[in-house]
């Protein structure tokens, strides 16, 4: 029934909790960080500091890196069981073989990516804003076209090539979105360092809008066109796009 999954996830919540409280951490501050600002300084409140982050160019990208990407991040996993059954005839009892594998292939391509960042940072290969940038665009232009790919599939018809075909773009363009891990989502350490949390929280809000509002604009998208998945892809492959030359 519904309700076991529910249980689950509720109980594997509960379990990770006696993993994380006894946990210890080393806490490593960069030597320098690019966001200097007045109001950072302890004397004033969190709003006047959080002000003063929010005016510089690093914070701001951050911004809108975390709002594009959780656009499509967001707006595409809740509609791909429907993008499957619907623009590809995939079976409802068929979907988690399509719906499940982007999961497990994200979380292996965003430990992969944070390891060799940090490999090459160690070897000191490139710099940190080099990686940062390259890692964030290649999981964002690089999702972009996958689901542009994906989207001129599934107005292509329902054939079993283009619903093979469609699911391994979509696969993989999840997968390059986790690369993203190793750029804007530590990004946060990097530029200010003493104030991670604030900046990581604002990141993040944006992040929760972009998904607040994706979801049900794909929706009226869909019935405003006549289903066009072409269109819902399109315009996440624009916001993606934008938001890696903005970053």
């Amino acid at each position: 029934g519904w309700s076991n999954a529910f249980f689950l996830f509720g109980a594997a919540a509960v379990f990770w909790v006696p993993l994380w409280i006894p946990a210890k951490f080393k806490v490593v501050e960069p030597a320098t960080s690019p966001v200097t600002s007045p109001a950072t300084s302890s004397s004033t409140g969190w709003f006047n500091e959080w002000l003063g982050l929010i005016k510089t160019k690093q914070v701001r990208a951050i911004c809108v890196a975390q709002f594009a990407q959780s656009w499509g991040g967001d707006g595409l996993l809740s509609w791909l069981p429907t993008y499957f059954e619907e623009a590809l005839g995939v079976p409802l009892g068929d979907l988690p073989a399509f719906t499940v594998l982007p999961y497990f292939i994200q979380g292996i391509v965003g430990v992969a990516s944070g390891i060799v960042a940090d490999r090459w940072l160690r070897e000191g290969r490139f710099d940190v804003k080099f990686i940062r940038r390259a890692f964030q665009t290649a999981g964002m232009v690089g999702p972009a076209a996958c689901l542009t790919g994906a989207a001129i599939l599934g107005g292509a018809g329902a054939t079993e090539t283009n619903v093979f075909a469609a699911a391994v773009l979509v696969d993989v363009g999840l997968a390059l979105s986790a690369l993203t891990l190793a750029g804007v989502s530590v990004s946060h350490l990097d530029v200010a360092p003493r104030h991670a949390g604030l900046v990581f929280a604002t990141g993040n809000t944006c992040a929760t809008i972009a998904g607040v509002i994706a979801v049900p604009l794909s929706g009226f998208v869909l019935e405003a066109t006549g289903q066009s998945w072409s269109t819902v892809f399109g315009i996440i492959a624009v916001l993606y796009v934008v938001g890696a030359a903005y970053w």
